[in-house]
């Protein structure tokens, strides 16, 4: 029996395209009862710097016979230090999956044995075909896979493109079996979202890709400048699965646009209402793009109890919004926007970006002001990132910004002034230490808003918090202390 091990590096929700991929080969590959598929995760603070927290977690992988990681680049120096000490100390096969190595494949590192580029479920079914056919990765055997990329005599080795798969449908849903059990228990209430505790919630994809080519989003170099859609069928069948295996109460649709047809969003309206899962589900925020809100899609998100849109509101000049988005889109469409969705009830959150090209303080200025706005509760600002596989990685380049062999830690998206100081930073016409000294107040004063709003149950959870503060002590005295702060500051003024 062979054991294939995926790890993950993120927590908050398990990673889909496992638990694709693990459906996919169950159903299709005519080896599939000799392959079992399991998960494990690293903590949100793990440190790819220690030797300690490295070694544990290859303590829980030593009887794997493959391990795979989808690379994402905010998180590239962690997978590329994770996966050298695997291969150094325990010797099995390596392989790479996801934006990151879809993006840059030439740059596969010589201790990882495969890399699956784009959409990954037929590629990953012929390579571990071919790895139990041949008890090994042969590059001879690997050249005729269309889709990855591998290594033979030290050569980088990239295989025929491989084509989309048409027929979403085809996927079966994702096996979420292989995924901690952490996954689908309620909410204990780590989080600002008071409306999540004591439920349980799950994320579903409804679609692949984006028509739109905004110039710092690589979703078209994973999926195609194009949009591909599971029937609503299939998307029923999935929550129908996820209430009834799962319990699960809010869904979260993790798509890059779902608003682009409300004919689509109207006919799962009506079929969940046939199913009666209407009065069993929530939705949780979903994305939308502005210039596609109308009164006809709000009154079919309001049906289906959607609460809070994510807008990517990116900027308040039409100047850098035209250099990030193009021609199809205006300031002056997201405030519309913005407008609409408080007249429908809607929460806005806006997501902005600073750090631009040609953008000045008012330009900065303006863009903040959407933290304001009626609608808005939560807003997420970052900092202007050149990912690979995006035009604004080809501009990066061309200005000697980035590189292929670079210290990927300088496009973490997490922003503060500590990141500050090591980041890529694109801006041309006001310095880095000037922009930031614009945002930080607003960055403090989301983070005031969410430590007032933190919601636990210590009667209902106090096991459950426990075995979080144990597992990850430091991460959660810090929450703690900034909570209790914040909490202590608002009173004591509030007395004042």
């Amino acid at each position: 029996m062979l054991t294939i091990t995926f790890i993950s590096l993120q927590n908050s929700f398990p990673i889909l395209s496992y638990g694709y991929l693990s459906a996919y080969f169950r159903k299709y590959s005519k080896h599939s009862s000799k392959v079992i598929f399991k998960t494990i995760d690293c903590s949100p603070s793990f440190n790819y710097k220690s030797n300690r927290q490295i070694n544990n977690l290859i303590n829980k992988i030593k009887n794997s016979d493959i391990v795979g990681l989808s690379t994402i680049t905010q998180d590239y120096n962690k997978i590329l230090a994770l996966s050298k000490s695997i291969k150094h100390k325990l010797n099995i096969p390596i392989i790479f999956g996801g934006h990151h190595i879809s993006a840059l494949p030439e740059t596969l590192p010589d201790f990882v044995d495969v890399g699956v580029i784009g959409e990954g479920e037929q590629s990953f079914l012929d390579i571990i075909d071919s790895f139990i056919e041949n008890n090994k990765f042969d590059p001879d055997k690997l050249k005729n896979i269309s889709g990855i990329v591998f290594r033979k005599n030290n050569k980088v080795i990239i295989s025929r493109k491989r084509d989309l798969i048409n027929n979403l449908d085809s996927i079966p849903i994702p096996d979420r079996s292989i995924f901690d059990k952490k996954y689908f228990q309620p909410k204990a209430g780590w989080s600002e979202n008071t409306e999540l505790t004591g439920k349980i919630i799950a994320n579903i994809s409804i679609s692949r890709g984006c028509p739109y080519s905004c110039i710092f989003c690589s979703s078209s170099k994973q999926w195609g400048n194009s949009i591909r859609f599971f029937s609503i069928n299939r998307v029923v069948d999935e929550i129908e699965e996820l209430v009834n295996s799962y319990n699960v109460r809010i869904v979260q649709i993790t798509d890059d646009l779902i608003s682009i047809d409300a004919s689509r969003l109207e006919s799962l309206y009506n079929l969940l209402e046939e199913k009666r899962l209407l009065s069993k589900i929530e939705f949780g925020a979903i994305q939308i793009r502005a210039n596609l809100l109308s009164e006809n899609l709000c009154k079919i998100l309001k049906k289906i109890k959607i609460t809070t849109l994510g807008m990517g509101i990116e900027t308040g000049s039409n100047k850098t919004l035209k250099f990030l988005k193009g021609e199809n889109i205006s300031v002056e469409n997201n405030l519309k926007a913005v407008k609409l969705a408080y007249l429908y009830g809607f929460k806005v959150w806006p997501q902005l970006i600073v750090g631009i090209p040609g953008e000045t303080r008012e330009d900065i200025e303006n863009t903040l002001k959407f933290c304001s706005q009626e609608a808005v509760e939560y807003y997420q600002i970052t900092m202007l990132t050149p990912l690979p596989g995006t035009g604004l990685w080809e501009y990066a380049l061309s200005k000697g910004l980035v590189s292929n062999n670079m210290n990927w830690d300088r496009l973490s998206l997490n922003l503060n002034q500590k990141s500050q100081i090591k980041r890529v930073y694109l801006g041309t016409h006001i310095s880095e230490n000037e922009a930031w000294k614009m945002i930080s107040p607003y960055l403090a004063r989301l983070q005031r808003k969410k430590a007032l709003n933190y919601k636990i149950d210590i009667r209902k959870n106090a096991f459950r918090y426990i075995k979080s503060f144990i597992s990850d002590p430091f991460r959660y005295l810090r929450l703690i202390f900034n909570v209790l702060f914040v909490k202590i500051v608002h009173k004591v003024k509030g007395i004042a």
